[in-house]
């Protein structure tokens, strides 16, 4: 049984996957693709800079969260993984590298 829905300036018929509305593709690029990976960037830049803060201020750093050094191959790391996500260059390994970096922070 097929009902049909009216959404203003299309109509979809329910249960018929070729009456989706043509766009709907063009939102989930949107959406998942440059604004996660920019929010991600963005989070990557921000968190890089505070680190880079704390090592330039705090003299016990290393005493709390492991050598200096560590924490300086951390920075330089978030900055790469931000400047790629950027740049639009590779994107699916980009993806992936950021996915697997962030699942390694939640751990």
């Amino acid at each position: 049984m097929q009902t049909s829905i009216y959404l203003g300036d299309a109509t979809l018929v329910a249960g018929n996957p070729e009456s989706r509305r043509p766009n709907s593709r063009f939102w989930g690029v949107i959406l998942g693709g440059i604004i996660g990976r920019f929010g991600c960037a963005v989070l990557l830049l921000i968190a890089a800079a505070l680190k880079s803060y704390q090592l330039f201020t705090d003299p016990l750093l290393g005493v709390h969260q492991g050598t200096r050094w560590l924490q300086v191959v951390l920075i330089d790391y978030e900055l790469i993984l931000a400047i790629w996500l950027l740049s639009g260059v590779g994107l699916r390994w980009g993806r992936r590298i950021s996915i697997v970096f962030f699942l390694g922070h939640i751990w």
